[in-house]
């Protein structure tokens, strides 16, 4: 599987607009790779581009995204893929509420059905599946057709 996308790549996978991508670089909320053939885009800032669109579509502010990637980049992608097998799968979000976000497991969060997230914070909350968005994104990857090399 390929390390790196272009933008191009991850607009068509994530269904994102070329600007925001722009806008989120030039906010230093996005940390893409700088190569001779120009930006490219590591899995985890993909994985970072797919989420910081789930929260914008939740009402999340610039700044409230910017806090969850710069999470987001504090870890590896084996990192997060272990915190994954151990069960925390999902990233709850309370936006401007230090310590969040933070990974749990779907139970630990939606275990007590009598908890009302909303009114327990009263600020903006999300809960994403952190491991289904990356596995969407690689089952994308998985399903292109291979490019063929040119050779001289």
């Amino acid at each position: 599987m390929r390390q790196t996308l272009s933008k191009r790549e991850v607009c068509k996978i994530l269904g994102v607009n070329s600007r925001t991508i722009d806008r989120w670089i030039f906010l230093e909320i996005l940390r893409p790779v700088e190569t001779e053939n120009g930006l490219r885009y590591s899995l985890l800032t993909t994985l970072a581009i797919g989420l910081g669109r789930d929260l914008r579509q939740r009402g999340f502010s610039t700044k409230q995204i910017g806090n969850v990637i710069e999470w987001l980049y504090d870890r590896s992608l084996d990192e997060l893929q272990s915190e994954w097998k151990a069960g925390r799968t999902h990233l709850l979000s309370v936006a401007g509420c230090p310590p969040f976000p933070k990974l749990f497991s779907r139970e630990a969060i939606f275990g007590n059905p009598a908890v009302d997230l909303e009114a327990a914070f009263k600020s903006g909350v999300s809960v994403i599946d952190v491991a289904e968005e990356y596995r969407k994104i690689v089952a994308k990857l998985d399903a292109e057709p291979k490019r063929e090399r040119c050779t001289a």
